[in-house]
């Protein structure tokens, strides 16, 4: 027997009318080695202002966060410049990750690129 349940929407609830674009210009699904700079790059557009960005670059390898930054932008473009210096003492897959918090009520936007740093 097939069920099907549809959630009923509080009063409250509403769909988000606010959505992104973000563009990586670097980093490119490249390598990096030890002591490299890693650029990170992105534009950030939104239909209405947006309510803050958080950049993470984490070593998908190591399951470790090795640069975090966030604000509090209030505005429809935001140009992320960013950079980390590879650091690594393996061989390792990387993930730089730009979430965008689209409204007040927390919904967001998260665009996500690879790449590898060599010691």
């Amino acid at each position: 027997m097939l069920l099907l349940v549809k959630k009923k929407k509080k009063t409250e609830d509403h769909e988000p009318t606010n959505s992104a674009t973000i563009f990586f210009s670097s980093p490119a699904n490249t390598t990096y080695n030890n002591g490299d700079t890693v650029w990170v790059l992105a534009d950030v557009s939104t239909i209405e202002d947006m309510h803050g960005y958080e950049v993470t670059i984490r070593n998908t390898t190591s399951n470790t966060v090795v640069f975090n930054k966030n604000g509090t932008p209030h505005g429809k473009f935001l140009n992320i410049y960013e950079k980390w210096i590879c650091n690594v003492t393996s061989q390792s897959n990387m993930e730089v990750e730009v979430m965008v918090v689209l409204d007040h009520d927390k919904n967001t936007a998260v665009k996500k690129v690879t790449f590898q740093c060599n010691p």
